[in-house]
């Protein structure tokens, strides 16, 4: 019957620790002392393992190698939960009133005016021209119901001005408190001067616009 000779299958740790262990054997042949050096100088941070090389039993110690490289960086988590609002803070006190701004400039009206119709003389004067709300008008003179001339000062040309003219309640008759309107009618026209400007105010009752001698209005030329 032949004789059965066992195989040692080497596994690769069986194959890490013999790379370690030949050398080391080497070393106890050669000298005893000289491999008992080495083994207590990297038996402090490294895995030791005992060896059987023939019928020596060896410990051998593995020195850690270096770090490997870093990894990469992990996924970024989930937001966590908000945190709850603080508390509202107190009320600051009230600052010191500031000084008082210098005056702004004159405004750009160079005239404008407020007519009391009931005052408007048929002749050209100022009766009618509320005093302290009227300005740059001359004379108002009144042509025929609801119809008024107003002449500017001087250098104000109607011919080439553009004034705005808006109804008034305050100095309206009662019966102007039904819809109104107040129009300039552009120059030159058959019922004024050439250095006056026309408005005419009218009453809309029942539909139809009537021209009508009791609606206070203001007129403002830029």
């Amino acid at each position: 019957m032949p004789r059965r000779i066992p195989t040692l299958l080497a596994t690769p740790a069986v194959l890490a620790a013999m790379t370690v262990a030949v050398p080391a054997l080497a070393g106890t042949i050669s000298g005893g002392s000289a491999h008992s050096a080495a083994v207590k100088k990297s038996g402090a941070g490294g895995h030791c393992f005992t060896a059987v090389a023939g019928r020596h039993h060896v410990r051998e110690c593995l020195i850690a190698g270096p770090p490997g490289p870093r990894g990469p960086r992990g996924f970024l988590g989930p937001n966590g939960p908000r945190g709850i609002q603080g508390k509202t803070g107190r009320v600051g006190a009230i600052g010191a009133t500031g000084a008082t701004g210098a005056a702004g400039a004159p405004g750009t009206a160079r005239a404008y005016a407020l007519v009391s119709p009931e005052n408007v003389q048929t002749s050209s004067s100022s009766a009618g021209l509320v005093p302290g709300q009227s300005t740059g008008f001359s004379t108002i003179r009144s042509v025929a119901t609801g119809i008024y001339c107003l002449a500017p000062v001087s250098p104000i040309d109607p011919a080439t001005e553009a004034p705005v003219v808006s109804g008034e309640v305050g100095y309206s008759g009662s019966g102007a408190f039904v819809p109104l309107a107040v129009v300039y009618a552009r120059q030159p026209t058959k019922d004024c001067g050439p250095d006056e400007f026309e408005v005419r105010t009218y009453k809309l009752e029942s539909g139809a616009p009537t021209l009508s001698k009791e609606v206070a209005f203001t007129i403002i030329v830029p």
